[in-house]
């Protein structure tokens, strides 16, 4: 991803209450934010992209810090949702649904685990950070002491073709698959389709953004497409601008947010 987000000053909401604790599992950062004061939550994992992939800690905070997750929780926990940066990448249009969403079910909590991500460039890479993640990770939060209701996954640019390659290999695992601006291929949509007609997921369980300036917006359409074909029809948003940072932190990232809380 690109430089991180220039957010405008004065931008006032409420803090999102959280405790953001960093991990260190089997040589692997993390950064595992829980809600404060709430016993069970969903926990969504976050795989970042590319960019953070040679920095442990870089990778661990990514979304916490440079993807705008931190300032997305504050946000949609003190709505009306409104824009926060120069860009105008949250159309008018985008935001009073969003307010509107949160005006009938106030947001959250969620939990989340940030992992630092691998460069795996083939499934095969992938799946040995999957392993780490399911066999390794995911049990050692559950030893912490902590309940989860369920767990989601979910990544960006490369990222989403880790967590893509991560279902594939562990359904079982995830109750919800979520890629935004994935860097995936026009040939792969067929497969991930069926991937995840094969796990017995409902549309509403698959979430897919885009955005008019990201060089995969041509094979997220088309796994869309796919997975109308095949009745799965996902969540899906699609919102000006460029395959960066600012980009999901003015809007990307809240509305992965708001389709995964529901």
């Amino acid at each position: 991803m690109g430089i991180g987000a220039a957010l405008t000053t004065g931008a006032a909401f409420a803090s999102f209450d959280a405790n953001p604790r960093d991990l260190l599992i089997e040589g692997r950062r993390a950064l595992w934010i829980t809600p404060n004061n709430v016993r069970q939550s969903p926990l969504v994992v976050l795989l970042h992209g590319l960019g953070e992939t040679g920095n442990a800690k870089a990778g661990a905070y990514a979304w916490w810090d440079r993807y705008g997750l931190r300032s997305a929780c504050d946000r949609l926990s003190s709505p009306p949702v409104s824009r926060i940066t120069k860009f105008p990448y949250f159309t008018d249009d985008a935001l009073a649904i969003v307010n509107e969403k949160l005006r009938l079910r106030p947001f959250g909590p969620l939990s989340f685990f940030c992992p630092h991500v691998p460069n795996a460039q083939t499934p095969a890479q992938a799946k040995q950070f999957a392993t780490w993640l399911v066999q390794r990770a995911l049990p050692n939060l559950r030893d912490r002491g902590v309940a989860f209701s369920k767990t989601m996954l979910a990544g960006c640019s490369l990222g989403a073709f880790i967590a893509f390659e991560t279902f594939a290999a562990f359904p079982e695992a995830f109750s919800a698959i979520a890629g935004v601006q994935s860097a995936i291929s026009t040939r792969s949509q067929d497969r991930y389709a069926e991937i995840f007609a094969n796990a017995k997921l409902r549309g509403e369980q698959i979430y897919l953004s885009t955005s008019s300036g990201d060089p995969y917006r041509a094979p997220t359409r088309a796994l869309v497409s796919t997975l109308e074909a095949k009745g799965l029809a996902p969540f899906f948003h699609e919102a000006p601008g460029p395959h960066d940072q600012p980009w999901l932190a003015e809007v990307g990232t809240v509305e992965l947010l708001m389709a995964l809380s529901r």
